[in-house]
């Protein structure tokens, strides 16, 4: 990168100093962006904990009815519960 500036000093100077009056806005910008990039990755970080947290919730608790082996009770009763919490509901 020197060799390219002296190059361009030599050839063009003024063309050269207005080019590298940029940097410094350039460098700013880069800074700004790499800030909202980490903002919004700490945001959408946070979302997929709390779904991940959710998910193993649900698992637990399907292992915790599968455990009490509840499920032949609910196929069986399935139908006479279903209408009790229809009329319930209609109350």
């Amino acid at each position: 990168m020197g060799i390219s500036l002296v190059i361009a000093f030599i050839r063009g100077w003024i063309l050269t100093l207005l080019c590298l009056s940029t940097f410094p806005v350039l460098v700013v910008a880069q800074m700004f962006q790499i800030q909202f990039i980490a903002g919004a990755g700490g945001a959408s970080k946070k979302v997929y904990e709390r779904a991940g947290s959710i998910a193993t919730e649900s698992i637990a608790a399907i292992r915790t009815v599968a455990s009490f082996a509840a499920e032949d009770k609910v196929s069986r009763h399935g139908g006479s519960w279903e209408g009790d919490s229809r009329h319930r509901c209609d109350r």
